[in-house]
């Protein structure tokens, strides 16, 4: 098993084993590893403050956890952890209040008084007899067991763990008893327990290791996460009367943080498609809105606006073939929430993505409210293709279990999946890279061909924009490690954007992630690429700055 443990004692955070024993999706119980140190008021102070912070964040939401200190504890260190603990357990009306059990304390106190004692009566006696070598001789071996005492019976640290693995591997540890903290949580079996064990796994990706990678504390907390969940928020799809837009409406009705779902179109028949949707037995209120002139009605106070509307493609066409339509769109659209929801944060899905997102930054510069960390374009599809094909490859029978970066753009031969940084780690043949990134490349012009003209690629394309939605409102709610693919204002390559994993918060894109290292394969292959993206991008530029 991984886990990232956070060591308020220390004031550092650090890698560490546990011995663990789980029964899946109902609990887990973790030993942690232990690192001597002296008590003292500063770490006190440290200890309390790492309760109040596992106090405000809920990324499993036990319903129930008890902790239970075995090591011998100073009386202030004691009474801190008793005021800690008090404010975690107000917090939950479930917190099961702890018991600070030191078995051993108060033997090896007992015990260090009567060898005490009898070591002070053996001296005089010898001092007394004369034999003053003998003397010598019990003072070093008392000095050598007070040593070997202090290295193995050091007082307690206080950790919080998040757990990557529900069916982990045991790994033993050499912690001492008398300085074990067990942490036990017991889960409520409940239909989102996957997603809390995802977002767990979450805060230890990415892989990446480069200057641009984001920091440990970044992938236990976030940058901003802290404070309450959010889950009352506002979603406009723009375009929601087409092949992507009907499908991703449903699905974002089906999304338990969307309080209000508001569909638009040019089409009327946007209208029938919000009844439609609305029948989906889920909390969130439908709006429909048609026409240039409910555009403003539907855009005002929005906190995630979506853009799928466009063309689709049809056998033959690349993505650019589609930039003489879908660029007038996206950069309509884009100056209407520019007036209407300036601070929300923006999905683009309209293709070429490399294209159309370039447009929407240089509208909304023009208007004075551009914030790179709240304009996206969704690059999901690239990540799902790309589990699934590898998944398929290696004979992996669940392709969510494993992960594969997809960096670069959205079209193309700009889409290169770093099969270098799977995880779990997975070993390819030269053929298998050349032949997985080609497919991976073309995904989009395979369905095309196998519709025979009839649609693209417009349901997997759904399931992208709502998975990366789900992850844009879980960041803006508070949740911390919330990682996702996306093509974003970057200076990660000599691209002014560029798609790599970025750390999701409550202002948006909160860290672009690097590239890690790559193969010589994927350098080739990024070196390849540039001149390709390069050009798209500025195209988008010189559209948005000519109009």
């Amino acid at each position: 098993m991984r886990y990232a443990a956070f060591d308020p004692l220390s004031t550092h955070v650090r890698q560490a084993k546990i011995t663990s024993s789980v029964s899946p999706l109902s609990q887990s119980i973790c030993s942690i590893e232990h690192v001597p140190h002296r008590p003292s008021r500063q770490k006190s102070s440290a200890t309390s403050s790492a309760f109040a912070a596992l106090a405000s964040v809920n990324t499993f939401s036990p319903a129930r956890a008890v902790v239970s200190i075995t090591s011998p504890v100073a009386p202030s260190m004691n009474r801190t952890l008793t005021r800690s603990l008090a404010r975690l357990r107000s917090s939950s009306s479930s917190f099961v209040s702890p018991s600070f059990a030191s078995p051993f304390a108060r033997a090896r106190v007992l015990v260090g008084v009567f060898v005490g004692v009898l070591v002070g009566v053996l001296v005089l006696v010898l001092v007394v007899a004369g034999v003053l070598e003998l003397v010598l001789v019990l003072l070093v071996v008392v000095v050598v067991v007070i040593a070997l005492d202090s290295s193995i019976s050091s007082p307690h640290k206080i950790s919080f763990v998040y757990l990557s693995d529900v069916t982990p591997r045991v790994r033993s540890t050499s912690s001492h008893p008398c300085a074990s903290f067990l942490l036990r949580m017991v889960h409520t079996p409940s239909s989102d327990v996957g997603r809390r064990i995802a977002v767990a796994r979450a805060h230890v990706a990415p892989s990446s290791t480069n200057a641009n990678a984001p920091s440990v504390l970044d992938r236990l907390f976030g940058a901003s996460a802290r404070g309450s969940a959010r889950s009352d928020f506002t979603v406009a799809v723009l375009g929601a009367a087409g092949g992507i837009g009907q499908t991703l409406s449903v699905m974002m009705k089906q999304n338990p943080r969307v309080m209000t779902l508001r569909l638009y179109d040019v089409a009327e028949v946007v209208r029938g498609v919000a009844v439609d949707v609305s029948h989906v037995n889920t909390r969130a209120k439908v709006e429909a809105f048609a026409g240039d002139d409910e555009l403003a009605s539907c855009l005002r106070d929005c906190d995630l606006v979506i853009i799928p509307a466009g063309v689709p493609r049809k056998p033959g066409m690349s993505r650019d073939d589609l930039f003489g339509v879908n660029a007038g769109i996206v950069r309509r659209l884009c100056d209407a929430i520019a007036t209407h929801c300036p601070r929300a944060m923006v999905n683009i899905i309209s293709n070429p993505v490399n294209s159309t997102v370039p447009i929407a930054a240089e509208v909304f510069k023009r208007r004075g409210t551009y914030d790179k960390r709240k304009l996206c374009g969704v690059t999901t599809l690239d990540v799902m293709r790309a589990k699934t094909f590898v998944a398929h490859a290696k004979g992996l029978g669940d392709p969510q279990k494993i992960d594969v970066p997809v960096i670069g753009g959205h079209a193309g031969a700009t889409i290169l999946p770093l099969l270098s940084q799977t995880a779990p780690k997975l070993a390819f043949a030269e053929s298998e890279i050349e032949s997985l990134t080609k497919r991976i490349q073309n995904g989009g012009t395979e369905v095309v061909e196998a519709k025979g003209g009839a649609g693209s690629a417009t349901l997997s394309m759904a399931a992208a924009a709502a998975e990366f939605a789900d992850a844009c409102l879980r960041g803006l709610s508070g949740e911390s490690g919330v990682w996702a693919c996306a093509f974003v204002d970057s200076a990660v390559t000599q691209a002014p954007f560029f798609a790599t994993k970025v750390l999701l918060g409550k202002q948006g894109i909160e860290r672009v992630g690097g590239m890690g290292e790559l193969s010589a394969f994927e350098k080739r292959a990024l070196d390849a690429m540039m001149p390709e993206l390069m050009q798209s991008i500025q195209k988008g530029v010189d559209f948005a700055r000519a109009s």
